[in-house]
C-alpha cells in the first residue's frame, strides 16, 4: 500500500482518536502601522491558500519550516528569496524591515551557493539567509534561511526559521544601538573573566538582543556577545575559549558555549518523503529529516533531535546503525517483516547523512519513511496544542504497522496505527 502526504490527515484523526481512547532583491522598507500588530494566523492562512501544495511545520506555536512545492520565484536566487520574505515574512511574526542581510555562519555570508556538482561545475541550490533584528539591533541566534533551487525561475523550496516573535517588544530598544567600541569591557567582562586564571583575550565583540534560543525564547534583554580565550593550545587542560552573551548593564552571564569542539561522530538521518496531497505516483519525494530516529552504536541506543541530527561522544571510528523507527514510533513493515536499516562505520569529524528510501524505487520502502515522519509530525502538532495530553505526552515506541495486505485504508486498533 502506498502512503503519501495524505497520511497526515489520516494519522491526525487516528492518533487523536487514540488519545481519546523585487529584481534588486531588496526587502520592503515599509514601516508597520503604529498600534497595529500583524495577524500571524491570518498571514499563515493566506500563505496556505496561495500555495495549496506547500505546508507549514509549527513548533511551540511558531512556524519553523516551510516546505513542499515551490512557493516563490524570481530572476535570481536572492530575488526569489526576497520575494518570499516580502510577501509572507510576517507569518513568522516579523516585518521585512526587521531583517539584516547577514547569514548565521562564521563569515556572515548572506547568499551562499550550495550543493556543488562536480560533473556540471555548478551549484544545485543557493541558501539566502537573514539575521533577525529588533530596533536595528541583531537578535542573538535569530535567523531565517530560504533554500532556492538553481533552475529557471529559481523556485524557493524550503525555509528554516529560528526567529523569536518580537511583535510586542517593538520600540523597546529604539535609539540604544551602539558600536563595539562604545561598549565598556570592564562591564561586559565583569563576570566572564572570573572563569579564567589570567585575564583572557577578548574578541568578536558585538551588541545584541538576547531573547533565549529556539524552543526556549524569553523576554528580550539588551546584551553583549564576545569570545574570551585563555591559556594556550600547548596546554589543552588549561586552554579555554568561550562565546558569551552577557547583560549589557551589569555583565551577568546569560549564555555561554565552548568554542573548542572535540571530534565526535555526528550526522543526520533523512528520508525521501512524498510531497503534496496526491499519491506517491503523482508527487515527488524530497529528503526531509527523520526526527527522534533511532541510532544504535554497539549496545547503546540514542536518538536524533527534532531536526534529524545526532552526535555520538567518544573517540575513534564507530559503527553506527540507523533504522526507520525511533523514540516515539516503531515502524513494522508487514510486507517483508523487516524495516529498512543502514549501517556505516563513521569517522570522527566527518558528518554522515543516513538517507532512507534514497533509491525511491520501492513503494514499500517509501511507505516506511512516509508513515514514520507523518506520525511524528502529527504527534508534535497535537502536543503543541495540548502539551499534557493523556497517553501521548509520555508514550514511547507506539507501533506503526504499514503495507498491510488488506483493503482497509487506515485504522487505529487501541494500541497501534495501521496503514
Amino acid at each position: 500500500m502506498q502512503i503519501s502526504r495524505n497520511v497526515a490527515s489520516w494519522a491526525t484523526t487516528i492518533l487523536l482518536g487514540a488519545l481519546a481512547a523585487p529584481a534588486s532583491g531588496q526587502l520592503s522598507n515599509d514601516e508597520p502601522t503604529p498600534g497595529i500588530r500583524m495577524d500571524v494566523d491570518a498571514a499563515r492562512e493566506r500563505f496556505l491558500k496561495a500555495n495549496p501544495e506547500s505546508d507549514l511545520y509549527l513548533r511551540a506555536g511558531i512556524v519553523t519550516r516551510v516546505y513542499g512545492k515551490a512557493f516563490s520565484n524570481g530572476g535570481n536566487p536572492l530575488e526569489s528569496a526576497t520575494n518570499f520574505i516580502n510577501e509572507h515574512g510576517n507569518m513568522f511574526g516579523v516585518e521585512a524591515n526587521e531583517l539584516l542581510p547577514i547569514g548565521p555562519n562564521a563569515a556572515g555570508i548572506h547568499v551562499l551557493p550550495m550543493g556543488f556538482d562536480a560533473n556540471t561545475g555548478a551549484n544545485e541550490f543557493t541558501l539566502v539567509s537573514w539575521t533577525q533584528a529588533l530596533d536595528e539591533i541583531p537578535v542573538f541566534h535569530g535567523s531565517i534561511r530560504v533554500l532556492v533551487r538553481n533552475e529557471p525561475g529559481f523556485p524557493a523550496v524550503l525555509v528554516s526559521n529560528e526567529m523569536a516573535d518580537m511583535r510586542e517588544y517593538q520600540g523597546q530598544f529604539a535609539g540604544q544601538g551602539v558600536t563595539s567600541t562604545e561598549l565598556d569591557p570592564l562591564v561586559y567582562t565583569r563576570h566572564a573573566a572570573n572563569q579564567f586564571t589570567m585575564e583572557p583575550i577578548v574578541s568578536d565583540v558585538q551588541q545584541v538582543i538576547w531573547a533565549g534560543e529556539p524552543d526556549a525564547w524569553v523576554d528580550p534583554t539588551l546584551a553583549v556577545t564576545f569570545v574570551a580565550t585563555g591559556g594556550t593550545r600547548l596546554t589543552p587542560d588549561e586552554y579555554k575559549k568561550f562565546r558569551y552573551v552577557v547583560d549589557a548593564g551589569n555583565g551577568r552571564i546569560l549564555y555561554q558555549e565552548s568554542m573548542i569542539l572535540d571530534l565526535n561522530v555526528s550526522g543526520t538521518v533523512t528520508g525521501r518523503i512524498t510531497q503534496g496531497d496526491a499519491s506517491d505516483d503523482c508527487d515527488e519525494e524530497i529528503a526531509q529529516p527523520l526526527p527522534y530516529a533511532r541510532i544504535d552504536v554497539g549496545g547503546t541506543t540514542t536518538y536524533t533531535d527534532a531536526d534529524g541530527t545526532f552526535e555520538l561522544f567518544g573517540s575513534g571510528a564507530q559503527t553506527v546503525t540507523s533504522s526507520v523507527s525511533g523514540l516515539y514510533f516503531v515502524v513494522n513493515d508487514e510486507f517483508d517483516n523487516a524495516v529498512s536499516t543502514e549501517t556505516r562505520t563513521l569517522d570522527p569529524g566527518v558528518p554522515y547523512n543516513f538517507e532512507h528510501n534514497s533509491a525511491n524505487a520501492s513503494e514499500y520502502d517509501r511507505a516506511e519513511v512516509n508513515a514514520y515522519v507523518w506520525a511524528n509530525l502529527t504527534r508534535d502538532w497535537a502536543l503543541s496544542h495540548f502539551p499534557n495530553m493523556p497517553t501521548i505526552a509520555t508514550q514511547t515506541e507506539m507501533p506503526v504497522n504499514i503495507n498491510l495486505g488488506q483493503s482497509c485504508n487506515a485504522f487505529y486498533d487501541g494500541s497501534s496505527i495501521n496503514f
